[in-house]
């Protein structure tokens, strides 16, 4: 008959692994989820009319920084349909604010509900003529990233739209020179990062150097096992949380809390994050400022750490507390997924 102690802690194994799995799932799920469901979030199905934009070149500015009204990117074509079947149209749909016109003449306004995100609608085309050259503009006004459209013809002969051939469409932004449309992609490579070095370049120069760091890990993790087992084994795990608590606290604590916290990569841009949010108490959009995209639960408790009266200390803190507490998270969730083999909580940590 087995105790009832292991009986317990392998009944509670299961459980510690489905609460592990949940960790890792619920939030990714959580984010499709909020995708999925999002009108500002496009996503390009290619059973569906392709979304087109102007040839922009993929850039790291924020282009409507300090802008007081919203650009507009105009989408231009001309084609002539050779006949229209009853109840012809054109189902247009665009991210961020969409005006139509045909031949000079605004025909219609499409409008986000929420105000920002998708506008959808539909233009009849019952007053046109076959054999008309019919010429065709979209004004799309998008105030939170690049104005796309995606636009289909209905009961009309040839069948037109961005999904025909894009680059039959004319794009430009702001009233610049106008230049043929492009397939609406967020893939494309920035071309400063031609200029740096790749990561797998990275690694093949230092190969040598990765190469000797695994072997040295893989022979102390072999040793520890080898040498250490039970209380034993427990002891060097525990003194591996420990060791980084000391070196945290030490001399690392000693060097970063002298650093200004607007010292660094995008650093007074996070601090402004802070300060608006103190400001206003109010979440900024992605767009109010250059790191106001990153989610905010950091950038709330620095807000309220400094309400504190902390001062650029508390600011420094918060992240070096927060780095240490994910050595001790690693450390305890693997003594807690492998109770058997505490060398591994050493590992993780």
């Amino acid at each position: 008959m087995p105790r009832s102690g292991s009986n317990g802690a392998g009944g509670a194994r299961p459980l510690e692994w489905t609460a592990a799995a949940a960790i890792l799932l619920v939030p990714l799920a959580a984010v499709m989820l909020r995708c999925g469901f999002a009108d500002a979030v496009p996503w390009v199905v290619p059973s569906r009319t392709p979304w087109i934009m102007a040839p922009l070149p993929v850039s790291a500015e924020l282009r409507q920084w300090g802008e007081v009204e919203v650009p507009a990117t105009r989408f231009e074509t001309r084609f002539v349909p050779e006949a229209f079947a009853p109840g012809s149209m054109l189902r247009v749909r665009a991210l961020g604010e969409a005006r139509v016109w045909i031949d000079g003449v605004e025909v219609a306004v499409f409008a986000p509900p929420a105000g920002r995100g998708h506008a959808a609608g539909s233009v009849p085309l019952a007053g046109q003529g076959p054999g008309v050259p019919l010429n065709l503009s979209v004004d799309v006004r998008n105030a939170h990233g690049p104005g796309l459209l995606a636009l289909t013809s209905v009961g009309v002969t040839p069948p037109m739209g961005t999904g025909v051939r894009p680059s039959d469409w004319l794009a430009r932004v702001a009233g610049g020179a106008a230049a043929p449309a492009v397939p609406a992609d967020d893939t494309r490579p920035n071309p400063r990062s031609f200029g740096v070095e790749t990561p797998r370049e990275a690694v093949v120069r230092k190969s040598d150097t990765l190469l000797a760091l695994f072997v040295a890990g893989a022979l102390a993790f072999w040793l520890v096992r080898r040498r250490f087992g039970g209380r034993a084994g427990r002891g060097v795990a525990l003194a591996v949380p420990l060791l980084a608590t000391l070196a945290w606290l030490g001399p690392l604590a000693a060097r970063v809390l002298r650093i200004s916290p607007r010292v660094g990569f995008d650093a007074r841009h996070h601090v402004a994050y802070v300060d608006q949010l103190l400001a206003t108490g109010l979440l900024p959009a992605p767009t109010d400022g250059w790191s106001t995209y990153h989610p905010p639960l950091f950038y709330a408790l620095a807000a309220g750490v400094q309400r504190l009266g902390l001062g650029d200390v508390g600011l420094k803190a918060l992240p070096l507390l927060a780095g240490l507490g994910s050595v001790w998270i690693a450390w305890w969730l693997a003594r807690r997924l492998f109770p058997e083999a505490p060398e591994r909580a050493g590992l993780a940590a």
